[in-house]
């Protein structure tokens, strides 16, 4: 496990080519609005051409110009979503993909339910239920990681918002200094945004609750009538009827999340590092892994691993990389200490 051609341009295509730049450039705006709109583009297009069954067998020159003109048509719609902040999403619109599954049944409009399989697409509409000891982790966008509880109950009713019907999801927005992938979360009490963060959300049927374990998160009922932001460490209670939202503390490894570890987020150990896996370790878990006597920094950057922990909960795949890299592991309480045998 360890190891120290030339291009001919038709008059179709000319005239494409004008009528593209008779569009004139989209407006100049946010970079997180841009990438969301492209985004919810690229979801549509990927339906457009699953239902045609793919690329037609057509002449080059005739290819290349219609390229051309679903190049345009696409900046055309992207230039509406920038102005008006929205595409519209038509049902049956791939929104995410299912990396890890255990136990969940999908609905699709019209459809009746059926066992999801790891690998499938979820698309707009489709309502999700995982049963007692089922959970999910589905892939929204390149960059959004959505995790299921056990009984739990959401719908996806656009690339960028699902409706959390009850039960709890944790999103992981995949950046630290930003919001990343845009996503609203909606419950009959109120509605969360991120703000490049980490985060869990719980629907109850008399409340709601938003805990952060990294970065920032908005909260807003849905009259819009009471906010608040929360950061790490902080957790937020809407109730039902209530005349303000309510502000606590929850440490980012509290048993709250304990359900995580069950549904942890792959990850291939072949040829990446000690220092790797700890971070992945870190992330999931959200206790802190200190260094002994022996490693440092670059001894932990120098350590490569090598084989599978496929399957295993983070505190079993750590135990497995010690066993095996000549790395000692210390618990004490929360605390994580890791060092290195001379």
């Amino acid at each position: 496990m360890t190891s120290h051609q030339d291009v001919h341009i038709d008059r179709d295509e000319a005239d494409i080519a004008r009528a593209v730049r008779l569009a004139g450039r989209p407006p100049a705006l946010t970079a997180q609005r841009r990438a969301a709109a492209f985004e919810r583009v690229h979801a549509e297009w990927r339906a457009a051409t699953a239902a045609t069954g793919g690329t037609a067998a057509v002449p080059e020159a005739r290819w290349r110009w219609r390229g051309a003109l679903a190049a345009g048509l696409a900046a055309g719609v992207v230039a509406v979503a920038l102005l008006t902040g929205r595409v519209a999403t038509q049902p049956g619109v791939e929104v995410a993909l299912a990396s890890v599954v255990q136990g969940v049944e999908v609905t699709a409009v019209g459809s009746p339910s059926q066992p999801l399989q790891a690998g499938a697409s979820v698309r707009q509409r489709d309502v999700l239920k995982t049963g007692q000891a089922g959970g999910a982790l589905l892939r929204v966008g390149p960059a959004l990681a959505l995790r299921v509880a056990p009984e739990s109950e959401l719908r996806f009713d656009a690339p960028d918002r699902v409706t959390l019907l009850r039960g709890q999801i944790y999103v992981d927005s995949g950046s630290d200094a930003g919001p990343g992938t845009p996503l609203t979360v909606v419950t009959q009490h109120g509605e969360v945004r991120h703000l490049g963060t980490r985060y869990l959300v719980r629907a109850a049927a008399d409340h709601l609750d938003v805990a952060v374990r990294d970065g920032r998160v908005l909260l807003a009922s849905l009259a819009g009538d009471l906010r608040a932001e929360a950061t790490a460490g902080e957790r937020l209670q809407l109730a039902a009827g209530a005349s303000a939202i309510e502000r606590g503390a929850l440490s980012a490894d509290d048993a709250a999340y304990g359900w995580l570890a069950r549904i942890p987020t792959p990850l291939d150990i072949e040829g990446k590092t000690l220092g790797e896996f700890v971070a992945w370790y870190e992330a999931e878990t959200g206790r802190r892994v200190d260094l002994g006597r022996n490693a440092s920094v670059e001894a932990v950057r120098s350590i490569r691993l090598s084989g599978s922990v496929a399957g295993m909960t983070p505190d079993e795949a750590l135990d497995t990389v010690a066993a095996v890299s000549d790395v000692a592991v210390e618990r004490r309480e929360q605390r994580i200490r890791i060092d290195i045998a001379r």
